[in-house]
Formats: structure tokens, C-alpha cells, sequence
């Protein structure tokens, strides 16, 4: 099984970004590890003006703290 980092936004409402890649990647037998780069109230095939939620600071913070847990990734994906 490999460990896989998605980066990618995650839309609370339709079917793309994380909520599409976290259970593709697992059905394929992958450990998925999701860092949300945006947050968005829905896609944007939905909703031309969506509400964002910024996430760089968040992620800096994260990637930081699995730095000092030494977590490891064989692949990463981004989208």
C-alpha cells in the first residue's frame, strides 16, 4: 500500500477535488492523505462565485507538524 498526499481543494458541495480523489485513490488500495489547498463552498460548474476558506497558512502549520513526525509519502498527488 502506498502512502499518497493529495493536494487538492476540497468542495463541500459537488463531485470533484478531494471529495472525488480520497475514495478513488483508496478503492485503488492506496493510503491517502488529504491536505486541503482551498476550501470552497461548492465547485465551480455549480456556483460560478463560490465562498472560499483560504488554507495556505493551515498548510504550512500541517506540513510542518508531519515534518516532525517524520511522515513519509511515496507519492504525491495534486490537482
Amino acid at each position: 500500500m502506498e502512502r499518497i498526499l493529495t493536494v487538492h481543494d476540497l468542495s463541500c458541495y459537488g463531485t470533484a477535488s478531494l471529495g472525488l480523489a480520497i475514495p478513488v485513490l483508496t478503492a485503488m488500495g492506496h493510503e491517502v492523505i488529504a491536505l486541503p489547498s482551498v476550501i470552497l463552498s461548492s465547485t465551480t460548474d455549480i456556483d460560478n462565485d463560490p465562498i472560499i476558506l483560504e488554507t495556505t497558512s493551515w498548510m504550512h502549520k500541517v506540513v510542518e507538524r508531519w515534518k516532525e513526525r517524520n511522515l513519509i509519502f511515496d507519492a504525491i498527488y495534486t490537482g
